[in-house]
């Protein structure tokens, strides 16, 4: 029987080469005997990242949308931009329509997001005294030594997480789960009680560490998907249509 010769496991790499012939060929039906097997086989959160480009396509090509989704997020959260070039540079003209451009769009767009969080906490430590100032306490003397403390203190913190000054989202080649990490780790030091008479000033609540942590986690949180409505609707079409198919009995495994 000529599907007894059928490999019971292929590589990512393998089933890549396959569908991109099967597209061309528009038989992909003929693969639907297999595809839960070899699926099944794959551990989507162990893939490497030079092959999730590869397997971006192949969810594609087999309408597995819930794995698809898992790949994406991974490849915008942890591939670094080179490696996330790198990994679609395996692939030939055969690609899933606007991925990599949302990750790519989405990665740059989340890193400025959080980039301008401590751009815009810097200056407003370094404002003239004309303006509002951070320090809860600015009406008196005591915030120029309290802003002085808090901007030293998150200017060492950067300058060790390569960070400062602080650069272009285009000029950073971490990923997004990197950069999160050095950010949400920053220990930033404050002048504390000053021991003012008038008021026994505590400026650890001028302390901006819990503000920007909060703000870096609103700004992850409202990360869009990359995987559009257009992505979800062709595989849950394709998935329809391979379900479809009536497929023969395989031999025993």
């Amino acid at each position: 029987m000529v599907t007894s010769k059928v490999p019971k496991t292929v590589s990512i790499d393998e089933l890549y080469d396959l569908t991109v012939l099967t597209n061309y060929l528009d038989s992909t039906k003929s693969l639907v005997p297999w595809i839960e097997r070899w699926m099944a086989l794959i551990n989507i959160n162990e893939i490497k990242s030079e092959f999730m480009a590869q397997f971006l396509w192949i969810a594609w090509e087999f309408g597995a949308r819930d794995d698809f989704v898992v790949i994406a997020r991974r490849m915008l959260m942890e591939l670094e931009g080179s490696a996330l070039e790198e990994s679609f540079c395996t692939l030939d003209q055969s690609r899933p329509p606007d991925i990599m451009e949302r990750i790519q769009a989405i990665r740059l767009q989340t890193f400025q997001a959080i980039l301008n969080i401590f751009r815009e906490m810097a200056d407003h430590l370094i404002v003239v005294d004309e303006r509002v100032r951070w320090c809860r306490y600015h009406t008196w003397m005591g915030h120029h030594r309290c802003e002085s403390m808090i901007l030293g203190s998150m200017t060492f913190c950067l300058t060790r997480a390569g960070l400062w000054p602080i650069p272009d989202a285009e000029e950073l080649d971490c990923s997004l789960l990197d950069l999160h990490r050095k950010l949400t780790t920053l220990v930033i030091h404050d002048i504390g009680k000053t021991g003012d008479s008038k008021s026994e000033a505590n400026h650890h609540e001028c302390n901006p560490g819990p503000f920007l942590l909060d703000q870096v986690q609103r700004v992850m949180s409202e990360m869009p998907s990359p995987v559009s409505a257009f992505h979800i609707q062709h595989m849950e079409k394709q998935a329809k249509d391979l379900l479809s198919i009536s497929p023969p009995t395989l031999p025993p495994s």
